[in-house]
């Protein structure tokens, strides 16, 4: 499996305020959390990101699904450090009731801006092509 960022990518496409989070203080704390978004990539993908990574890592093509990977990567940290890591953990969707506690969202698994940013790179299919 590839990691598709590295703590060197990770200051380029984020927001600032994220770089001083207190989850991200050492750089293998940042690097542990892009592997495992990388691996989120991957399954959203249904491990076509992996294949495509790989076969422009081969053929030295334009690096647009690198790029977009690396990109994809960064934003979903940046979206663990916003509402916290656990969600993938505990895979939470919708409403969750505890008692007389409820919390409505519950942010999914893949977060939506590097879900927006696979869909533009093709990498995650959305309906029917047309044309």
């Amino acid at each position: 499996m590839a990691t598709y960022a590295t703590h060197t990518d990770f200051p380029d496409h984020v927001q600032s305020e994220y770089l001083t989070s207190p989850d991200i203080a050492a750089e293998a704390d940042l690097d542990f959390l892009l592997v495992r978004a990388s691996e989120i990539l991957d399954e959203a993908t249904l491990y076509r990101s992996a294949r495509a990574y790989e076969d422009e890592v081969e053929l030295d093509e334009v690096n647009t699904i690198r790029d977009a990977l690396t990109q994809a990567a960064c934003e979903q940290v940046e979206f663990w450090l916003e509402v916290g890591p656990e969600h993938d953990i505990a895979g939470l969707r919708g409403s969750l009731v505890a008692g007389r506690i409820q919390v409505h969202p519950v942010a999914g698994r893949l977060g939506p801006v590097p879900m927006r940013t696979l869909r533009e790179a093709g990498l995650i299919w959305t309906g029917v092509a047309i044309g």
